[in-house]
């Protein structure tokens, strides 16, 4: 793999390699698709520009080596330091969905005259950005050199001008443009082209910290597919979704260990078709069975292993993982896993028979063990078919309850906790916001974490700002937001990228003995709607066969969705149902009764802006 290529697919923090002696910090090190055998190209970015200063972030948005952003964030400014390769006019935009418009921008260019023309501008339609009356953004240094053309600048997070997006932890599409040619007037842009434009997904303001070197007692191991196969490859069927899974032995690492960091390793060419892969361990040592290939979910599947907790993930977009220095994962010792599955989802929407993949994780341990055993325990909705969204909704929102009952199966006794430092949101396409709320004693407390711009091709890790507590008593609502207008059936609950999930993966100490706090929709509240019919019949569905799911697609179709007071209908059904626990502890279902959905006597309100109208 050629360094520029590594440069257009990593983002990676621009700082020099440091250990940073701050207990909580967490470290991720790269929020971009990790390659094989490729921990770092911070150092091997042939295309990179110098800064002006040191910066804590860096992103090649054109992924080229063409366009440049630093950036750094304190808690009232950001400032930006866009590096394009042009002697022309350059742009920066940032927008909730990747569209042109509507977004917040800025446009600047050095003149042949050595005079700098900058300016923030807003866009509202395809016509070329329009000077905003407020502007917002100070400009710190403008110039050209050898590389191109570099604009430094600054602004609030918050503006308090309409015109402005509103920086916070959300997800971002950073957008970007230049030309190679200054514009005749402030007011006449040149066309940027199709080439000359585009957009990447972050959270600018992510609680990211310096890159800690490894300390020299860290090993690592390696689980990736294809062991079995040709040249230590698999080849993927010409399928849109395939879940492929293989098995693994813990391999002899002299005992009791922390793990502290893990690598995505995937395969050159393949970043765009690996789209999650999950670690998963397993009950017992089953030797046996070790190194086994198989299609994880296929009705034909004689050997299904009994491993329902989450080790580790990967998802896509995500990058390296370094927990906090105060906890690790414990490995090696008595009563640690021995067996694993590693599940890896494949999408190869252009049903292509010539993929060849070894893709997997690369785990980093050490034997100075940490203050705490960490754990992950995944919240949120059962993958099921009782999950449905209608088409033609703008928002609709499904909901994913982490019941208190099974909560206190990790937290029996009153004073029990456990605190939060990271968590994976993950849903597919028709995605838009995610939220993991958390409720105490009736009264809702400040989400774990809310991205209103949920980005399907960006899912990294959500490093939380300060640790956040969860007591004994307490529950959550894992809250997804779907746009579903472009669909005209019904979309369900499943594995492939056109049907849906809602989970939220938390990263959390001290380690408990629940592994997943889960739940379904009942679909109980009475009415007279046509849905009720099925009820029943959807619980008894095997999604393996084509018949029964054929059967359902059409009784659920015969509904007539593009009616609005029928979608309004089932909204109201769905908010007044209850749900049916999926609670695991120890790897085993444990609780699968009723429930209603947690009591909220006070909704959480937002702190106040400090804009004045």
């Amino acid at each position: 793999m050629s360094a520029a290529l590594g440069c257009s697919i990593i983002l990676r923090l621009f700082l020099r390699r440091q250990t940073l002696a701050m207990p909580g910090s967490l470290y991720l090190l790269s929020l971009g698709l990790l390659l094989s055998g490729t921990p770092s190209l911070a150092n091997d970015c042939p295309y990179r520009p110098t800064a002006t200063e040191q910066f804590d972030y860096m992103l090649d948005l054109s992924g080229n080596g063409e366009y440049f952003l630093f950036w750094k964030f304190n808690t009232s400014h950001i400032t930006f330091e866009a590096h394009a390769k042009t002697h022309g006019w350059l742009g920066l935009g940032l927008s909730p969905t990747g569209r042109m418009y509507p977004a917040d921008m800025v446009t600047g260019w050095v003149k042949s005259d050595g005079s700098i023309v900058f300016t923030d501008r807003f866009s509202s339609s395809y016509y070329p950005p329009k000077k905003d009356e407020s502007q917002n953004y100070q400009l710190l240094r403008a110039e050209e050199n050898e590389f191109g053309t570099i604009l430094k600048f600054s602004r609030l997070l918050d503006t308090c001008d309409s015109k402005d997006f509103v920086i916070s932890g959300d997800t971002v599409r950073v957008l970007y443009a230049y030309h190679p040619d200054d514009p005749v007037s402030e007011d006449r842009l040149i066309y940027h082209g199709g080439s000359r434009r585009g957009f990447k997904s972050v959270r600018l303001l992510e609680s990211r910290a310096k890159i800690p070197d490894l300390p020299d007692d860290v090993q690592h191991f390696d689980f990736l597919n294809g062991i079995n196969g040709k040249n230590n490859m698999i080849n993927l069927p010409a399928r849109d979704t395939f879940y492929h899974c293989t098995t693994f032995n813990m391999p002899d690492i002299g005992g009791k260990r922390h793990v502290i960091r893990y690598d995505p390793v995937v395969t050159p060419g393949n970043e765009k078709i690996v789209h999650h892969v999950v670690l998963y361990r397993c009950r017992g040592e089953e030797p046996k069975y070790a190194h086994m290939d198989y299609d994880c979910y296929a009705a034909t599947t004689d050997y299904r292993p009994e491993c329902r907790s989450v080790f580790l993930m990967y998802e896509i977009g995500a990058g390296s993982f370094i927990w906090p220095e105060h906890t690790g994962l414990s490995l090696g010792a008595e009563g640690d896993p021995s067996f694993f599955v590693m599940e890896t989802h494949y999408s190869n929407p252009d049903l292509r028979g010539d993929i060849w993949d070894n893709s997997g994780i690369r785990i980093f341990y050490t034997n100075q063990l940490r203050q705490h055993e960490a754990g992950v325990m995944e919240t949120g909705m059962e993958i099921t078919l009782t999950q449905f969204i209608p088409p033609h909704e703008d928002s609709f929102l499904s909901e994913g309850i982490c019941s208190m009952e099974c909560l206190k199966l990790g937290l029996p006794n009153a004073t029990d906790e456990i605190k939060v430092f990271a968590l994976f949101h993950h849903s597919h396409l028709l995605a838009r916001g995610m939220k993991t709320r958390l409720i105490r004693n009736g009264v809702e407390q400040p989400p774990i974490a809310n991205d209103e711009n949920y980005d399907f091709n960006y899912q990294a890790a959500n490093v939380l700002q300060k640790e956040i507590t969860i007591k004994s008593g307490d529950s959550l609502i894992i809250e997804c937001n779907y746009q579903s207008m472009n669909r005209t059936n019904v979309t369900m609950g499943g594995l492939g990228i056109r049907e849906e999930m809602c989970l939220s993966f938390l990263m959390y100490y001290p380690k408990v003995k629940v592994d997943a706090c889960l739940s379904s929709p009942a679909h109980d509240a009475p009415s007279d709607f046509q849905i009720d019919q099925m009820t029943s019949y959807l619980k008894q569905v095997d999604h393996h066969s084509h018949g029964q799911m054929n059967r359902l697609n059409s009784m659920i179709n015969q509904i007539d969705w593009r009616n609005p007071s029928v979608r309004t209908k089932f909204r109201n059904k769905a908010k007044l149902s209850g749900f049916d626990n999926q609670c695991f502890y120890r790897g085993k279902k444990v609780l699968g009764d009723y429930f209603q959905r947690p009591e909220v006597n006070t909704p959480y309100q937002k702190p106040k802006s400090s804009c004045t109208t």
